[in-house]
């Protein structure tokens, strides 16, 4: 991960993607908060965008009210005689 101290280098948002194609910026700004910018990849996009679907979350919510069909026990015991 590569700093940027914005305070000693002045470097405009296009220069500063251009910077975090190639890896991650640690960037310190001009009133000393830090951020750090780098390339989403594919995963990264999906999980924003499940995160954002209201369908998607009604699923997962669904889902954790769902009751085990068998015990972690039971599981447990199947895969040792496998």
């Amino acid at each position: 991960m590569k700093t940027i101290d914005l305070r000693q280098q002045q470097l405009g948002i296009k220069d500063l993607l251009q910077l975090a194609r190639l890896e991650s910026l640690l960037i310190l700004s001009e009133d000393g908060n830090h951020f750090i910018l780098e390339e989403a990849d594919d995963l990264e996009k999906e999980v924003v965008m499940l995160g954002k679907s209201e369908k998607f979350m009604q699923f997962l919510q669904n889902r954790s009210k769902e009751k085990a069909s068998i015990t972690i026990d039971q599981f447990e015991k199947k895969l040792k005689t496998l």
